[in-house]
């Protein structure tokens, strides 16, 4: 298995090629050459993070309430049975 890595003046090393076709590409690095683009990606980073955070709160909650209505729901249908066989 042969690597090539091709770099420019960006700093962004691109993903690497192989000779295996049956491999998939390993994922594109970036190496950060000021501290101004360390903390923009920081910053970057965290933002997708507090997204995707809000995001899975969101599902969470929907999915509680729905568990919360099918509780209801079977504790109703088991109250009903009860009232109906005395």
């Amino acid at each position: 298995m042969i690597f090539k890595r091709f770099y420019s003046s960006t700093g962004k090393i691109n993903r690497q090629e192989t000779t295996n076709s049956s491999q998939t590409g390993l994922p594109t690095l970036y190496t950060l050459t000021s501290h101004d683009d360390q903390r923009r990606l920081s910053d970057f980073r965290r933002r997708q993070i507090y997204a995707l955070n809000h995001l899975m709160r969101d599902l969470e909650q929907a999915q509680f309430h729905e568990f919360c209505k099918s509780q209801a729901a079977n504790m109703n249908k088991q109250e009903q049975e009860k009232s109906s066989s005395t």
